[in-house]
């Protein structure tokens, strides 16, 4: 742990060089627990237009946005911070009510050992942990707050994101250095391990048995399936969410997060064919969504809200260029729909008292909010259902939010579920 001198320092390093808002100030946070990879300020860029994308999430409904401070763009000489960008999307974002979680990294070369870095450019080598420490302090104390959610690294597990090769052990040291500051400089600060992808136990179980559990609140991962479909595999949510807790029955209670999942309408790496289209895309979102909601998922963000020149995976395509956000998929209306139908609400439990007609498997699972039940429904095939009620009718929605209402029969309500979820609401 940080020398409590070491500490102190940093807080009146911080406390001097901070804007940061009081907690009477932040505007009243969404209530839906779905939101999406957003990257205004680290990837996009644009100063003078990034309110584009801010209010396109706004008008998404979403509760988060997750978002990357670098620090090789931050501070690129040791000392030196650039603030500018990331000032702004904080401004724009918190102002519209939405709750952001910070990803703290990837270093600068100047911080690693990584033989031939470039001082001020990007390196997936592990940094210095008391600099990364330093580092993570000066950025939470900036944004204290307004941010109270913070991530630790990006999958630290994928050799993509951490050189020359994923070491856990290294990771935990880092978060062990990292850990107290933060709660030092912001105890009201949350945690979460960098999103775990692949998401095997292995990595895991190495940073418990180090004794590193304690250095992080909320368990992280990044249950990605494509090219498979959410039901495939065990199904997206207990695939994944299972194995988090067959770690966690031994190390330890932590609230489990998705921080990104999602599937790309284009070839990638993960599906070279590319045999995702987009009214797929749009249907696995909500059925990956509602599956890793009733795992026992407390957040789902999806990845990610804009195409890049190399993947497909955003809800709106890139068009011409970075700056445009001219074309959503049919994802995006399907986002819409799954912040205004299941926002705000908690899963009660799996529906298995549907009397199937026709057709089937029937995927059906019950959301409550104050006094009303919203039920979500699917089917891999056409299929005709009878689904119990109390009441004489019900309000149903499809995939993109268009309303019908549906008379009770004989105590049932007659319904046609297939790929496309629908939305039944009721009151309780």
């Amino acid at each position: 742990m940080f020398p409590k001198l070491r500490i102190l320092l940093l807080l009146v390093i911080v406390c001097t060089s901070s804007w940061s808002t009081s907690a009477a100030q932040i505007p009243m946070p969404r209530q839906s627990e779905f939101g999406v990879n957003s990257h205004i300020a680290s990837r996009y860029g644009n100063y003078d237009v990034m309110y584009w994308p801010a209010d396109v999430i706004a008008g998404s409904g979403a509760g988060w946005i997750r978002e990357d401070f670098h620090w090789f763009w931050i501070e690129p000489e040791h000392g030196r911070f650039q603030w500018d960008y990331y000032d702004r999307m904080v401004d724009l974002v918190t102002a519209r009510g939405i709750n952001i979680i910070g990803v703290l990294g990837h270093p600068p070369g100047w911080a690693t050992a990584e033989p031939g870095a470039v001082p001020s450019a990007l390196s997936f080598y592990a940094p210095d942990p008391q600099a990364f420490a330093e580092f993570a302090a000066q950025v939470v104390a900036r944004y204290r707050y307004r941010i109270v959610h913070w991530e630790i690294w990006n999958e630290p597990d994928n050799p993509q994101f951490w050189h020359p090769t994923p070491d856990p052990v290294t990771y935990a040291r880092l978060l062990s250095q990292v850990y107290p500051t933060i709660k030092a400089v912001a105890p009201e600060s949350n945690v979460l391990i960098g999103g775990l992808n692949p998401f095997s136990t292995s990595y895991l179980e190495t940073i418990a048995r180090v004794n590193a559990w304690w250095a992080f609140d909320i368990l992280n991962i990044h249950p990605y399936v494509d090219p498979a479909r959410p039901e495939e595999n065990g199904e997206i949510g207990l695939a994944a969410i299972s194995r988090m807790q067959t770690v966690m029955s031994w190390a330890g209670a932590k609230p489990i997060w998705v921080t990104e999942f999602g599937w790309s309408t284009r070839p990638g790496e993960r599906d070279p064919l590319g045999t995702t289209n987009e009214e797929d895309q749009a249907n696995y979102m909500v059925r990956g969504a509602v599956l890793l909601r009733a795992a026992g998922s407390e957040r789902v963000l999806w990845y990610s809200l804009k195409d890049e020149v190399h993947n497909g995976y955003g809800m709106l395509r890139f068009a011409s260029n970075y700056d445009d956000y001219s074309q959503p998929r049919p994802s995006f209306s399907a986002f819409v729909t799954l912040n205004q139908k299941l926002g705000g609400t908690a899963f009660e439990r799996r529906l298995d008292e549907i009397t199937v007609k026709s057709g089937g498997p029937i995927h059906a699972y019950r959301f409550v909010r104050d006094h009303e039940t919203i039920d979500v429904i699917w089917s891999l095939t056409p299929s005709v259902i009878l689904l119990p009620t109390s009441h004489a009718r019900a309000d149903v929605y499809n995939r993109d939010g268009n309303r019908w209402m549906v008379l009770a029969e004989q105590g049932a309500l007659r319904l046609y579920p297939d790929e496309r979820p629908i939305y039944v609401r009721q009151g309780r």
